[in-house]
């Protein structure tokens, strides 16, 4: 590319002279300067990291207990898993229009109880998620012609998340997602007067029976309408005779726990996963080194995923008696009269008539 000099030549008229001026064009060299066709880029920033995940919501490590301190509802308290001792609870489900019992836990830890509101006679029975802190219920069975529960007088949650519910006719099951007035997947039909249910990791539903020499049923996976139990334990053998049978609960072996008081034991009995008819207990923990105080009160039994067993019974030698409920915690190898590893009594728990505990 050239660029040129342009000179102009004028024709100037002053004063009757005349003046010229001439215009030439003077070519200049090229630029020896080359256009910079590939500007250099810009730099690239560093690409920021991405944010890290939110982490999944953790399973509580608590122990959850029923309370009936207040005189017009009962609620559940929850308190540290490694607890001893005289502990302060550190949940608190629960007020004088939610009413809150049969506390029972899923395999992922999600918490179900039973919710009456005492001023207007509803009941639900309400999931709440494992994360914390408990806010609004994920799930809601309302009681009533809608789900056809008539009533609540047992309840529990199998690993899966099947809802068990002692209905006064027998037996119905919801589904793992049924949620609203949802019916039951099945219904087990029964005349006898069942009380506490627990379901193993092959969903076989052990029932107690009150007042029966047949004391626990044992229902099938698939089990509807008129069927029989597949199993049922009594009998002189199992020391389940005689008295009263509190909370049950079993093991990720398939293990089943009967808190009992009856007329040869106080305390826990452990049952095979096969056990069946007049079968003698594998295990049992009662007497006096167990600290539990030897007369009717309300058992409820738990066990966790590392086999340690919680019993929700009267502390013995309290003052006064009937007023200081505790927890206490046995190793997964205790047997007979043994010492517990741990006793919790809580801040402000005065009452446990309820028998449920739950923990896992």
């Amino acid at each position: 590319m050239k660029s040129a000099i342009v000179f102009c030549r004028l024709i100037l008229f002053i004063a009757g002279a005349s003046s010229l001026i001439g215009c030439a064009t003077m070519a200049t060299p090229a630029s020896t300067l080359a256009p910079n066709t590939n500007p250099t880029p810009s730099p690239i920033p560093t690409p920021l990291p991405p944010p890290s995940p939110t982490p999944p919501p953790q399973i509580q490590s608590l122990v959850y207990v029923e309370d009936d301190t207040h005189t017009d509802f009962a609620r559940i308290l929850g308190y540290p898993i490694s607890a001893t001792g005289p502990t302060s609870f550190t949940l608190n489900m629960g007020d004088a229009t939610h009413s809150l019992s049969k506390v029972s836990l899923d395999s992922a830890g999600n918490i179900y109880v039973l919710s009456s509101n005492p001023k207007n006679n509803e009941q639900a029975i309400l999931e709440y998620s494992s994360a914390w802190p408990l806010t609004t219920p994920v799930r809601v069975l309302p009681v009533g012609p809608g789900t056809k529960i008539p009533s609540v007088s047992g309840l529990t949650v199998s690993p899966a998340g099947e809802i068990f519910v002692i209905d006064g006719t027998g037996l119905s099951v919801f589904s793992a997602t049924a949620t609203g007035s949802a019916d039951p997947e099945r219904h087990i039909t029964s005349s006898l007067p069942l009380s506490s249910v627990s379901v193993d990791i092959n969903d076989n539903a052990y029932v107690t029976v009150y007042g029966s020499d047949t004391a626990i049923v044992v229902y099938g996976p698939t089990a509807n309408g008129n069927a029989s139990p597949i199993r049922a334990l009594g009998g002189n053998l199992t020391q389940l005779n005689g008295g009263y049978l509190g909370g049950i609960a079993t093991d990720s072996t398939g293990d089943l726990y009967v808190a009992c008081i009856c007329a040869n034991v106080f305390g826990v009995l452990e049952f095979g996963p096969s056990a069946d008819g007049n079968t003698a207990p594998v295990r049992t923990i009662a007497g006096p080194h167990t600290g539990m105080y030897p007369y009717f009160a309300s058992l409820g039994v738990a066990v966790d995923s590392d086999g340690y067993l919680y019993v929700n019974a009267i502390k013995a030698n309290a003052t006064p008696q009937y007023s200081l409920p505790a927890i206490f915690k046995f190793s997964p190898t205790a047997s007979g009269d043994a010492a517990p590893d741990s006793v919790v009594t809580l801040d402000d728990w005065y009452d446990s008539e309820g028998s449920q505990i739950a923990v896992h």
